[in-house]
């Protein structure tokens, strides 16, 4: 089983909310992870952000250490 696919254009658009919802819950019951599509969100900020990351785990490590989190576990 890969990882679920879910369209949330439906949620947006106000036409398939119910479904959209049992389909989120769904995917996250059976693996925990879920990718989306129908977001919204546009190309170039997606870039932007995949570009932004990259730079920021590229960093040395005493250079990233005051934005380690402490609480919680994994995931």
């Amino acid at each position: 089983m890969g990882v679920p696919l879910v369209d949330l254009s439906g949620w947006f658009d106000g036409t398939r909310r119910a479904e959209v919802a049992a389909r989120v819950d769904a995917a996250l019951r059976e693996s925990g992870f879920l990718l989306i599509t129908g977001h919204g969100v546009p190309d170039e900020l997606r870039a932007r952000v995949r570009g932004l990351t990259r730079e920021f785990f590229a960093l040395p490590a005493d250079e990233k250490q005051p934005y380690a989190v402490r609480t919680g576990g994994r995931g």
